[in-house]
């Protein structure tokens, strides 16, 4: 068994956030909800305070990592190991963040290697729409380890989805989707791609060099040509009960399209329009979250259930209600005055995002704050909205 080693991650914050005129959330200048002075601060934690440090018990270095969201930038307090190799996953504080479970043989995991370039493309490959790959009752359901080869249009910009120490690497993400006007049920996905990362001078974090397939640029409505493997991703029952609080490992776990070899971009195209869904069918356990993984979707009238005040231990997650769904800022988070304000009580008439799982806890994750509406009657000062 190799001994566990607690790092200390870095927040870094590569693009600025996208102009947007509507006035539709809050600004706040946190001292300690996500990196607390500059987009190089670190901390760590289970749900902690910056500096405290957690491990989780197992054999290998794999590196938990989370954000306080991560719009090319990855923040927040967690960096923990858990088990089997170096494996990058994504834990934490506010439940943020996952990435692959390395105690299953769901499929293949994106483990840091010394190599360059992009893995070779599988030897056999299946054309398709997402829709047919992930719908169980279709028959050309993939499996995980499955090659894939998709044409979809990018509902996100890129971020940081995770970076491995131990590695040396960076995990990046972009949600995807078939073209079609709206949304539909089980068309979408997430992409990951993996570079390399260097050290930096202060402190020994990661920088992540963007060396990956992905483009910096690539932005929703941009059409996407893409080959990989389909896999199916979640960090285990032990790395979940081993944050703080503890939680149950997350039911079902999440498709995503990984191990990538080619990516083709073609700027220009359109994104589905946002599908409307009942918050209660985004959380784990229910029978319909899988329909709407990795998708562009919205909910209406909801209400916020816990808070992220400057000083807790949010980390930019709140919950809302009905059901109990966590929203995260894991996409549009870029450093100090890009996280979200929300009391308890505080209602929304809508709010766009991606369903996500984030860490052990399926969520859903806007692509910048102007998907969240504050409702009119709230009597809240929503700010400007960048």
């Amino acid at each position: 068994m190799t001994s566990m080693k607690s790092f200390l991650l870095t927040a870094i914050a590569v693009f600025a956030l996208p102009a947007c005129s509507d006035a539709a959330f809050q600004l706040q200048e946190p001292a300690e909800v996500g990196p607390s002075t500059d987009a190089d601060q670190e901390s760590a934690a289970d749900s902690g305070p910056p500096d405290a440090t957690a491990e989780a018990p197992g054999d290998g270095d794999v590196l938990a990592e989370v954000g306080d969201g991560d719009a090319l930038a990855d923040s927040g307090p967690d960096a923990a190991e858990a088990s089997d190799g170096d494996a990058i996953v994504e834990s934490g504080a506010a439940d943020t963040s996952m990435e692959t479970d390395t105690t299953s043989s769901d499929g293949p995991s994106d483990t840091p290697t010394d190599s360059a370039g992009p893995p070779a493309c599988p030897g056999t490959v299946k054309e398709g729409k997402l829709s047919e790959f992930n719908d169980p009752t279709s028959t050309m359901r993939a499996t995980a380890g499955d090659g894939i080869h998709v044409h979809v249009v990018a509902t996100s910009g890129k971020f940081v989805v995770s970076k491995s120490l131990t590695g040396l690497t960076c995990l990046y993400g972009v949600f995807v989707a078939d073209p079609n006007v709206t949304f539909a049920a089980y068309s979408g996905i997430i992409v990951v791609t993996q570079g390399k990362g260097v050290l930096s001078d202060a402190g020994g974090s990661v920088v992540c060099s963007e060396d990956d397939l992905i483009p910096s640029d690539v932005k929703a409505g941009d059409m996407l040509d893409v080959t990989g493997r389909y896999d199916l991703a979640g960090p285990s029952a032990t790395e979940c009960g081993s944050g703080t609080p503890p939680l149950p490992a997350p039911t079902p776990k999440m498709p995503r399209l990984s191990q990538v070899c080619k990516f083709t971009r073609t700027p220009g195209g359109t994104a589905p329009t946002p599908l409307d869904v009942s918050s209660t069918d985004l959380v784990g356990g229910s029978a319909t979250v899988l329909r709407y993984s990795g998708g562009l979707v919205r909910v209406n009238t909801v209400t916020a259930v816990t808070a992220t005040a400057p000083g807790d231990s949010s980390f930019g997650v709140f919950k809302v209600d009905p059901g109990g769904l966590s929203v995260t800022d894991k996409i549009y988070y870029a450093g100090t005055g890009t996280a979200p304000t929300v009391k308890v009580g505080d209602k929304f008439s809508s709010i766009v995002g991606e369903s996500y799982l984030d860490w052990c806890t399926w969520s859903l994750a806007p692509t910048s704050r102007c998907g969240m509406k504050f409702s009119l009657d709230a009597g809240v000062d929503a700010g400007a909205c960048p």
